[in-house]
């Protein structure tokens, strides 16, 4: 157990610190690409984050670096989940959305974010936590994760729509603009993730309620793998 809960703690960790690097290559990126010489320009720099965009991405990247202090060094699981959460919320405001009806488009990106992130999150859950733990344990959280998958793959689809309707001018757009075509493979792969939902929730998870041993576990761990590596592409499309 301590073993896992270390492996837990250490891959946690690792997410808490990718965050603000990665969010800080963005806010880096976008610096370089909105200035008008296509440089690093720090007058410009300063100029730019005193826009709403700029604080927008400013305070995303703070977020994520409370919430690496939280988690790191204060160890508050919760105050950490706080600010996490609060830093996916604000993301709803970066990019198309903030420019594109935002009175909707904000709110919708802002709960398509989050509900990707309870559905990815309890995934990686299942896939990471300890090998050795109690086979009933294991198939308890297991059903709690697909209870709160099923939730978030509704409140995924439908904002994915919303979004969908708002930044094309119709229908067509789907198969006549390179976002359209992104759009429809995203959907391909979020098909594809339903589809494994369904036969862990209608195949796997019963057989591993009825007789749970370490055979079912590994069964269903491995076609959480290949759930994860399709989520992955799809977030990358996103």
């Amino acid at each position: 157990a301590q073993r896992g809960d270390a492996r837990l703690r250490s891959v946690t960790t690792a997410f808490a610190i990718a965050a603000p690097v990665l969010l800080g290559a963005h806010l880096v990126t976008w610096l370089i690409n909105t200035s008008p010489d296509l440089t690093f320009d720090p007058a410009w720099a300063a100029s730019a984050l005193t826009t709403t965009v700029g604080k927008i991405e400013l305070c995303r990247v703070g977020l994520t670096i409370l919430a690496l202090w939280a988690w790191w060094l204060a160890r508050r699981t919760r105050l950490a989940l706080l600010f996490a959460a609060s830093a996916v919320v604000v993301s709803g405001a970066v990019g198309h959305s903030a420019a594109i009806a935002p009175a909707w488009a904000v709110p919708a990106k802002a709960i398509h974010l989050l509900a990707t992130a309870v559905w990815v999150g309890g995934l990686l859950w299942l896939l990471i936590r300890p090998a050795g733990d109690d086979v009933l344990l294991f198939a308890a959280d297991a059903g709690r994760v697909s209870s709160r998958a099923l939730w978030a793959v509704v409140a995924v689809a439908f904002t994915g729509v919303v979004q969908t309707r708002l930044f094309l001018d119709s229908w067509s757009g789907l198969v006549t603009s390179a976002y359209g075509l992104l759009v429809l493979a995203k959907t391909a792969g979020l098909l594809v993730l339903v589809a494994f939902g369904a036969y862990n929730r209608q195949r796997v998870m019963p057989r591993l309620t009825a007789a749970p041993d370490a055979t079912e576990v590994s069964v269903l761990r491995a076609s959480v793998a290949r759930e994860i590596v399709v989520a992955a592409i799809v977030i990358l499309l996103g």
